[in-house]
């Protein structure tokens, strides 16, 4: 049978006896978990002793379908649950959280291994990397929660629109994921500038365009762009472009900016749901509704803005 095997790591500051009786009692799952914050109303049942071995935590909703997880083993340092998604798709995993004390707190790794039948046997590549940004989401906002008592973060589900055509003047970068909050921040800074210089008006709010995902490196190719009422000829490092008019599902994430892709896993959950036919050009665009700099983080507003025919 195949099998997929993902871990992941963060840094909390609090110490391992706390994370690891906070981790073990499922009643604490849903504010953190990286799955129930894209359907906030998915029923949850948690039964057993909290934080014994055979406590329980089984979910079913219309979004993300039902499975269930148990505790198997705990011990000071070590978790160690069972997981069984049982629909949309059958799959069984362990899973094993273990905490090591550092400097600062204690470093938490999670590490799952998901089974699969044949059946699936081609969605593996496509299901790592969904998994790998599964458990990077739920941990940092799992670190945001322990740490500043707030997750700033939920989901408005927008629907299928139509997204009209749209010129623009970018830049154009290929990054690391990890690193793209900070690169487009830099760059919307700069059109900023430039738009300013060159007296060019904008012609809406600013937006990131996502062209490529590799799912071997983590990598995206983007442009972090503004409207403008006609594509025009700039000198490097901008660029300039055109997106034509097409249909797409949209999800409004309303918040802090680095956990938009919470927005992103949403659009793409639906996506698979209801087996929308999905762009081939682009992947699609982020737009962003307001300004940090005179907007609380709590309020910021981004569209996530998947293409599809």
């Amino acid at each position: 049978m195949p099998k997929i095997t993902v871990q992941s790591e963060i840094l909390i500051n609090q110490p391992r006896e706390y994370l690891i009786d906070y981790l073990a009692d499922f009643r604490n799952w849903p504010a953190w978990s990286p799955w129930l914050v894209l359907e906030p109303n998915c029923p949850v049942i948690c039964s057993g002793i909290p934080g014994l071995v055979g406590h329980d935590y089984h979910w079913e909703g219309q979004l993300l379908g039902s499975g269930r997880m148990v505790l198997r083993e705990k011990t000071p340092d070590r978790l160690e649950m069972g997981l069984a998604l049982q629909h949309p798709i059958a799959v069984k995993a362990v899973i094993v959280i273990k905490i090591q004390p550092q400097d600062q707190g204690c470093k938490l790794i999670w590490l799952t291994e998901f089974t699969l039948s044949w059946a699936y046997f081609y969605l593996k590549k496509r299901m790592k990397f969904n998994l790998c940004s599964d458990f990077q989401r739920g941990f940092s906002m799992l670190k945001n929660l322990l740490e500043k008592d707030s997750i700033r973060s939920r989901l408005e589900r927008v629907g299928l629109v139509d997204q009209p055509g749209l010129d623009y003047i970018g830049i154009e970068v290929t990054s690391e994921l990890g690193h793209l909050g900070t690169v487009v921040e830099e760059n919307l800074a700069r059109l900023s500038q430039f738009c300013a210089e060159q007296a060019i008006e904008p012609t809406g709010p600013p937006f990131t365009l996502y062209k490529k995902l590799d799912l071997h490196t983590f990598q995206a190719e983007y442009v972090t762009a503004i409207p403008v009422a006609q594509a025009e000829t700039v000198e490097a490092p901008f660029c300039s472009g055109s997106i034509s008019a097409t249909s797409a599902y949209v999800s409004r994430h309303i918040g802090d900016r680095a956990f938009v892709s919470n927005g992103w896993a949403q659009v793409n959950l639906v996506a698979r749901r209801d087996k929308l036919k999905l762009h081939k050009q682009y992947v699609g665009l982020e737009r962003y509704l307001n300004d940090p700099a005179d907007t609380d983080i709590a309020r910021l507003q981004t569209e996530v803005v998947l293409f599809c025919h």
